[in-house]
């Protein structure tokens, strides 16, 4: 575990410029769009609106920027301490790459709702109220949710980076590999859908659907359908993160004996 700590502590360090220079960024953006927005004679639950948006996708962008970089560190620096034959275990480089992954994902997410709740509350319109109440009582739940699918998205695409690695007498392995996580992630939704319909018992947890219009210039609003959670739908999303670390430490031990 000292090993985790220390090699996680060293990467973060050597990022903080970057995470520095990306939060001052972050910031100057949503308070210059703000203040530019806030200028404007329009209605208040119209700019309201238009910022929660902005800072959506800022939010979508964020965290494809974040898998990215996380990506490309698998890539590059995950696997040259194999290619350099350190004394470090698979399962340390996968601990390593989901503990940094999960403090850059954590740490932009409470940044974007620290950003979206502070500027509602500037705004204080009945849309901002009603923002803030529906995430306050359901928050956490979509925060796990999101979190876990996208752990699970970011690691199969992980397998695939690893396989690419792998050597020429493991090539069935590596196209195995590559079918079952793209068909995986293309089809996941279809897959859900049919084991649901075969096991339709449900989790008692459920979150309202979210639908507010707005009566102003724009004649628009912001939805968000109802979400359930069913029992087989978890169970399968728990048997493949299994399946995920067996597979991700069992590629990494292939392209150590490689390297």
């Amino acid at each position: 575990m000292r090993n985790v700590i220390n090699i996680v502590k060293y990467e973060i360090l050597g990022k903080k410029n970057a995470y520095l220079i990306s939060l001052l960024t972050l910031i100057g953006l949503v308070f210059a769009i703000y203040a530019r927005l806030n200028s404007t004679v329009m209605n208040r639950d119209d700019l309201s609106l238009i910022i929660f948006v902005f800072l959506f996708l800022v939010f979508l962008v964020g965290i494809i920027l974040i898998a990215i970089s996380n990506l490309m560190d698998i890539n590059s620096k995950d696997l040259n301490y194999l290619s350099f034959t350190l004394p470090l275990k698979p399962s340390v480089l996968f601990l390593k790459r989901m503990i940094i992954y999960l403090i850059e994902l954590l740490s932009f997410l409470i940044v974007i709702i620290f950003l979206t709740f502070f500027i509602l509350r500037l705004y204080n319109t009945s849309f901002s109220h009603a923002v803030i109440n529906y995430f306050s009582s359901y928050g956490a739940i979509l925060f796990l949710d999101f979190l876990f699918g996208n752990v699970i998205a970011f690691f199969l695409v992980s397998l695939m980076i690893i396989a690419k690695k792998l050597p020429y007498e493991n090539r069935i392995l590596k196209i195995i590999i590559y079918i079952g996580c793209i068909l995986y992630l293309l089809y996941k939704g279809h897959l859900n859908n049919f084991l649901i319909k075969i096991f339709p018992q449900k989790l008692p947890i459920f979150i309202p659907a979210f639908d507010y219009k707005i009566s102003g210039k724009l004649e628009t609003g912001f939805s968000a359908p109802k979400i359930e959670y069913f029992v087989v739908e978890v169970i399968l999303r728990i048997l493949v993160l299994a399946i995920i670390i067996f597979l991700y430490n069992r590629l990494l031990n292939k392209v150590e004996i490689r390297g």
